[in-house]
């Protein structure tokens, strides 16, 4: 039923999400609007399964979404990472009020605090290694992972680190311009829900 629920509702949510944030919204083909619905219904369904709903719900929506843009127009939109920061932030204080332990909120605000300012400095140092984007959406992502334990933090850093290799080496392998913008996006959402859903 949650997997009917997630594809029924959080599907056409997402695909609503990234259509109108894009710069010159089209109509999706089939296969992925499928793809995207499909996604949805088992993302939901794990995350029930795993009794993190609430805290999958924010980046399983405006990730998906973000990323979504990311894939087609290099960039990650204000609207949809400053949404995912404050529906984030909302849910792990909903979690903390409902387990009375604070301990994991402090280490999600430290952790994506720090996370934050680094990806800042780097990319002030680098201004062509990372996105703004990727700066706004990494603090949100990290809070998640940060949540359950240090080890899911370390767990989803190493997936991240393995899907940004493979999003370098196909873009390499696809040819594309030193100049064209590398949408690290869809590594860092994918990354921080596999690791939530499927690795712990």
């Amino acid at each position: 039923m949650s997997a009917i629920a997630g594809a029924l509702i959080v599907g056409p949510v997402v695909l609503r999400l990234a259509h109108d944030h894009r710069t010159t919204p089209v109509q999706l083909g089939g296969t992925e609007a499928a793809a995207m619905v499909g996604l949805a219904g088992y993302l939901v369904a794990a995350a029930a399964g795993a009794g993190r709903l609430l805290l999958v719900a924010p980046l399983a929506t405006f990730g998906i979404a973000a990323a979504l843009v990311d894939v087609h127009e290099r960039r990650l939109p204000n609207p949809l990472t400053g949404a995912l920061t404050a529906l984030t932030a909302v849910t792990l204080a909903i979690a903390t009020l409902s387990s009375g332990d604070v301990e994991p909120a402090v280490r999600s605000g430290l952790a994506g605090l720090l996370v934050g300012g680094m990806a800042v400095l780097v990319k002030m140092i680098s201004p062509r290694s990372i996105g703004w984007g990727d700066v706004k959406l990494l603090p949100a992502t990290v809070a998640a992972l940060a949540w359950s334990d240090p080890i899911t933090l370390y767990r989803g850093v190493v997936a991240w680190v393995l899907l940004l290799l493979v999003t370098l080496a196909g873009w390499k392998l696809a040819h594309f311009g030193r100049d064209e913008t590398v949408p690290y996006g869809p590594a860092l959402v994918a990354g921080a829900l596999g690791t939530l859903l499927v690795v712990t």
